[in-house]
């Protein structure tokens, strides 16, 4: 026992060496491995309960980028260039002129047309005031005609009775003779009245055919004629100013002046800024839970972490990527390898945020979309800032123009002929 004392005491007393920590106990060492292992087991418990609470209602991607319209400006008639109010990254509005043709030739059209449809205004203007003195011309034959029958009948009741005096000697011959001739006189005006009422009927009818149906002048079919060649080259001298269809900002601006240039021509692009959206490229096992209308939460590498979009599935599109590429892939060879196919998903942006923080078509963009509802149609889509576009620079606005220019030709027409 002595022996054994001694040599605990001596194994206690041998000094650690220097520079290294005591060596733990086994207490200390368990005491630890128990902690490591809780907070592993704390870990794997929060990363459980995060993906049966939160990350499995979740899907995103980062294959994701920012799409919007790219409105290619193109003349309509073909000219000149004589100036180009625009330039490359400037912001214009709807209604701006981006650029003017010379306009030279569809001055001097213009007011060739405005000649003519002021002489056909006039024209037929005419023809409708020779209709109605036809129409006055014609009762008057019919009202001479009238007379004329009754003087006839006036003087074949006289003749009558001059033949019925002369039989019994109660006038002399010469006074008979005169009632013949009366009445033979009223026949030959007879005749003359219906000769006349026969020619102004025949003036009257091929008049009428001219203007009959018609309720104002500006529908006779050669003023309408007349007011549309006006129109169609007022339309021509408003072209010559290409004007933006849209507010947005110039891009590819190609366009110089001095060039010739065709219809159809493309001159530069205009880039709606405030209407965007993302397209987002889902691997085929992602997408069986997206529905449209589902929120969506988008950051860009633009502006880092910093900035969280807003937005809401649209649609998911009805094929792949690959099914519209220009060679799709064909896999009937033996040699066959399994590849995840991407749909693309369209996501609409909320407009508001935009304002403060704009993005460029084109940036990439991490996407994170909550799917805990996906109760609804998943074939259903929403319509957003993607939809469909409508202006009135080359339809509505433009025509209504060229039809009030040709009213007020055809009323200065109308009026400097009733001074």
């Amino acid at each position: 026992m002595i022996q054994t004392a001694d040599t605990a005491a001596t194994n206690s007393a041998t000094p650690t060496p220097a520079g290294l920590p005591p060596s733990p106990g086994p207490g200390r060492r368990n005491r630890r491995l128990r902690i490591a292992g809780m907070l592993f087991a704390a870990i794997a418990a929060g990363a459980v309960a995060w993906h049966f609470l939160v990350a499995q209602y979740h899907v995103t991607t980062t294959n994701a980028y920012v799409g919007g319209d790219v409105v290619v400006v193109s003349p309509l008639v073909s000219g000149t260039v004589s100036a180009v109010r625009a330039d490359d990254n400037q912001f214009v509005k709807a209604g701006d002129t981006l650029v003017e043709l010379d306009d030279s030739d569809a001055r001097v059209s213009l007011e060739l047309a405005r000649a003519q449809l002021a002489t056909t205004v006039r024209g037929t203007r005419a023809l409708f005031d020779s209709t109605q003195g036809l129409r006055a011309q014609l009762a008057a034959n019919q009202a001479a005609l009238e007379r004329a029958q009754v003087e006839l009948q006036r003087a074949r009741t006289d003749q009558a009775r001059s033949e019925a005096q002369l039989a019994i000697q109660a006038i002399t011959t010469e006074a008979a003779e005169h009632a013949r001739t009366a009445t033979q006189n009223a026949e030959a005006g007879l005749r003359q009245a219906q000769a006349a009422l026969e020619a102004a009927q025949q003036q009257f009818a091929a008049s009428l055919a001219q203007v009959q149906g018609v309720t104002a002048l500006r529908n006779h079919p050669a003023v309408a004629a007349a007011a549309a060649t006006y129109k169609e080259q007022y339309l021509v001298l408003a072209r010559t100013h290409i004007l933006a269809p849209i507010s947005g900002q110039v891009s590819r601006r190609t366009v110089q002046v001095g060039a010739r240039v065709q219809p159809g021509a493309p001159l530069l692009s205009l880039v709606a800024l405030d209407r965007l959206w993302v397209d987002a490229n889902f691997k085929e096992n992602q997408v069986a839970r997206l529905r449209a209308g589902q929120p969506v939460r988008l950051t860009s590498d633009f502006y880092a972490n910093d900035v969280v979009f807003h937005g809401t599935v649209q649609g998911v599109s009805s094929g792949t990527g690959a099914s519209y590429a220009l060679l799709p892939p064909q896999n009937a060879t033996g040699n066959w390898i399994k590849v995840v196919q991407r749909l693309p998903v369209r996501i609409n942006l909320t407009p508001e945020e935009l304002t403060p923080h704009p993005l460029r078509i084109g940036l990439s963009m991490s996407v994170d979309v909550s799917v805990r509802d996906a109760t609804g149609d998943p074939l259903a889509t929403l319509g957003g800032t993607g939809g469909v576009r409508e202006v009135d620079l080359y339809g509505r606005r433009w025509a209504g123009e060229a039809d009030q220019a040709a009213a007020r030709v055809i009323a200065e027409t109308l009026a400097a002929m009733s001074r």
